[in-house]
């Protein structure tokens, strides 16, 4: 099991996110308007947890099963048997960590306005990267 290491996690978080400006991933849903965030979506977009699911073992039921925590996201690769995967092993390895940074994402897919969502994704990122004793790319 070779495991990415937290500060390789947060390079490539911020990487997709701030340097190559992708998009966050989530629906507004209809007609409460309401905004879910997805692991995939559309054109591409990922969400941090997302992103460290290999394609080869993305599954549909994995966007239902969150919009999503960490936490139940471990609960049902579990259920589903997934969980002693290699690839899982990322997200037991860096829970905390997985939980913060999908705390942001979806933080700034709801409550930020689409204009101001580059500028406050990376300034929550450089806190992050702080707070953990990461450097910022």
């Amino acid at each position: 099991m070779n495991t990415l290491t937290k500060q390789e996690v947060f390079n490539k978080v911020w990487n997709r996110f701030v340097v190559l400006k992708k998009p966050l991933s989530f629906v507004r849903v209809k007609p409460s308007n309401v905004i879910c965030c997805l692991m995939r979506g559309a054109g591409g977009a990922m969400d941090p947890i997302g992103m460290f699911v290999p394609n080869e073992n993305y599954q549909p039921w994995m966007d239902e099963a969150g919009g999503c925590t960490v936490k139940t996201f471990l609960t049902e690769l579990k259920n589903q048997g997934l969980l002693e995967q290699d690839w899982t092993n990322i997200f037991v390895t860096h829970q905390k960590l997985f939980e913060e940074l999908q705390e942001i994402h979806d933080d700034v897919a709801v409550f930020v306005k689409p204009r101001r969502r580059l500028g406050a994704i990376a300034g929550r990122l450089r806190k992050l990267a702080n707070k953990h004793k990461l450097v910022v790319p």
